[in-house]
């Protein structure tokens, strides 16, 4: 199909029997808007990038089955990807849905399709003697596209590191599983195979990952006995509401919806790369504020504070300095409280221009003020106003909840991640298409993953977690959280990795729920990497060998020792570390593991650490016990070379 046969008109259109006309539906996407969501990973993935310079190649249109026949994969394929990338751009803009003129009733029912009309127009062809449905490109978004660099080289490539979404590292203690944590998380942001990370020095592995780390791209957490769904998706907690300068003492205790510490790095990996890079100067927890600049609606004081930065309330009659023994009445006290000392420098306020529409949002930069300058609303708070004119309706994000007239309270419904969607909406950053591939992936790492209750921390999102089911992928799906009563998923660029001590809990009793979402990867000792150290003569690789045979035959293998134990021998190879390494270290694991049956012991390092006292030598009459034994760990011998070489 050549660019010819597309006409860009709506006359056209109709005569080659596109549809919808745009009489019969209109997305009101401008090109602009098109490039802004072209750039926005959140919303456009390589996949659909790869598709539409496909579709443009071929002239600006094409069925799903042509190209399969052309460029490889399945229809379905195409299918998935093009219905997804439309569901994503109505969501992020709030496009209508298609009505029927007739009754009024949406031209589509099945959620698959209903949003293909956004990005395309389409019609019935005859391809191969079968009849198909071609997908032709709306002429914004082709104008978009025409405006961007879409060749192969251009794309942004794939993921080539070689870790999994969902690893979990089991082993003995001290196997390296911490250490190659470090490893695979650096490889992961930085889209390499782990193999080549491990290559590098460690000091500077770690040091990037730390930086990682600060920039809130690695999130990390230890999961234990008491650890729930509360802590790690959202749950209801009290929020205790201070009086301080106003009366003094505690006041209510009140309840809202908090993000768990998941949730929360999830919706910071699903903002698109341009949103990431900005520093809004939010704190870390931020109060989301609706103020009242003089009333709804436009007006001079709502004009002045827009234009000079910053919010004023009134209540003047109080006075400047506010004593405890101030007569208010209850709205005064609690605005005024809520203004002077609970808004914090880093939350947020919403401009309320009317009962359910905001017409800015900003971030608090400075603490309360009093200016007499002006007639009224003397009291005052620097604002940055991040946006501004606009118009955006918050009912949906307050749970469905007009504002009510007191000049400031705390929107309890609203989410950063609401407000971040809202600036996003209205950011006029230019877009810039080729970004850096190392924005893109996020990393999770749970510490003894094995210790927490897996159904009771992750709930019905357990399967949210499997790699074909996050959000973003052609089957990805997202669940209805319930506390805050919305839409969550996992994006496809967080990437969790666990880690377990097979010494606590052993793997064949591990959640099966887990087994079945996460690829495991066991560590085991390595008394290899130990080949060049020796004490004295003494092979220290030799020494954890024979050692660990020992256990596995008494006990098992995930009960045996890590080679990391021993690795400050590499620089200090001396027979006082070696016997620091046993004091602190490979005696009370090893008292541990065998709750203390110092016979065992004894058959691991032998009778030079572990001296026999007959238990009869301790009585009188030789018949008070029969041959009983007790044991010391003869701790003179740690300092004794030989008594090592004796292992």
């Amino acid at each position: 199909m050549s660019e010819s046969n597309f006409k860009n008109s709506s006359q056209e259109t109709d005569s080659l029997g596109y549809f919808p006309s745009l009489d019969e539906y209109n997305p009101g996407i401008t090109a602009d808007m098109w490039a802004t969501a072209l750039d926005d990973d959140t919303v456009t993935y390589p996949e659909n990038l790869d598709m539409f310079r496909k579709i443009m190649e071929l002239g600006g249109e094409s069925t799903c089955a042509h190209l399969a026949e052309v460029y490889g994969k399945t229809p379905s394929y195409y299918n998935a990807w093009g219905t997804q990338f439309s569901r994503r751009v109505k969501k992020k803009y709030s496009c209508p849905n298609w009505i029927n003129r007739e009754d009024g009733t949406e031209r589509w029912k099945n959620e698959r399709w209903k949003n293909w009309c956004i990005p395309f127009v389409g019609r019935y062809v005859v391809e191969n003697g079968k009849e198909r449905f071609s997908w032709r490109l709306r002429d914004e978004l082709k104008e978009a596209l025409m405006n961007m660099d879409i060749t192969m080289g251009s794309l942004k490539e794939n993921p080539v590191t070689d870790v999994g979404l969902n690893t979990i590292f089991y082993g003995p203690p001290g196997t390296g599983k911490t250490y190659h944590t470090v490893i695979y998380a650096v490889a992961i942001i930085e889209n390499k195979k782990w193999i080549e990370i491990e290559k590098e020095n460690y000091s500077d592995v770690l040091e990037r990952y730390n930086g990682y780390k600060a920039e809130g791209r690695i999130e990390f957490t230890t999961f234990h006995q008491s650890y729930g769904y509360e802590e790690f998706i959202e749950g209801i907690k009290p929020v205790i509401t201070p009086e301080d300068g106003i009366g003094g003492g505690i006041g209510d205790i009140q309840y809202s919806v908090q993000p768990g510490i998941f949730k929360r790095f999830c919706e910071k990996a699903q903002r698109s790369s341009t949103l990431r890079k900005k520093n809004f100067s939010f704190r870390e927890y931020p109060n989301i504020w609706k103020v009242s600049l003089w009333g709804t609606g436009d007006n001079p004081v709502r004009s002045e504070c827009l234009k000079n930065g910053h919010i004023r309330i009134g209540w003047d009659d109080y006075g400047k300095d506010i004593t405890d023994e101030t007569n208010f009445d209850d709205g005064g006290r609690v605005v005024l409280n809520a203004f002077m000392n609970r808004m914090q420098i880093g939350d947020i306020v919403f401009s309320c221009y009317s009962s359910t529409t905001i017409d800015a949002i900003g971030v608090v930069v400075g603490e309360y003020e009093w200016h007499d300058e002006y007639d009224n609303l003397k009291r005052l708070r620097k604002v940055n106003w991040i946006v501004k004119d606009i118009q955006e309706n918050i009912l949906s994000i307050n749970g469905g909840t007009p504002m009510t007239l007191a000049s400031v309270y705390r929107l309890s419904n609203v989410t950063v991640n609401d407000v971040y969607q809202i600036i996003e909406k209205y950011d006029s950053t230019p877009p810039a298409f080729v970004t850096d591939s190392h924005d893109n992936n996020y990393v999770f790492i749970i510490d003894e993953i094995n210790r927490g209750n897996i159904s009771k921390i992750f709930g019905e999102l357990i399967t949210l977690v499997e790699p074909t089911k996050r959000w973003g992928n052609p089957e990805g799906m997202e669940a209805v959280l319930p506390y805050s009563q919305k839409s969550f998923g996992v994006p496809k660029n967080v990437y969790i990795i666990g880690t377990m001590n097979t010494a606590d809990r052993s793997i064949s009793i591990i959640d099966t729920a887990l087994r079945r979402r996460f690829f495991f990867k066991e560590m085991l000792p390595k008394p290899d990497v130990l080949a060049d150290v020796s004490v004295k003569d003494l092979s220290v690789s030799g020494l954890l060998a024979r050692m660990n045979e020992r256990i596995a035959v008494l006990y098992d293998r995930e009960h045996t020792i890590g080679h990391a134990y021993f690795m400050p021998l590499k620089k200090n190879p001396t027979i006082k570390k070696l016997a620091e390494i046993f004091t602190n270290n490979i005696i009370p694991l090893l008292q541990e593991y065998f709750y203390e049956d110092y016979e065992q012991i004894r058959r691991i390092l032998g009778d030079k650490f572990v001296i026999e006292t007959k238990s009869k030598d301790l009585f009188s009459r030789e018949d008070v016990v029969d041959d009983k034994c007790s044991y010391d760990i003869n701790y003179a011998a740690f300092d004794d070379i030989e008594s090592y070489r004796s292992i």
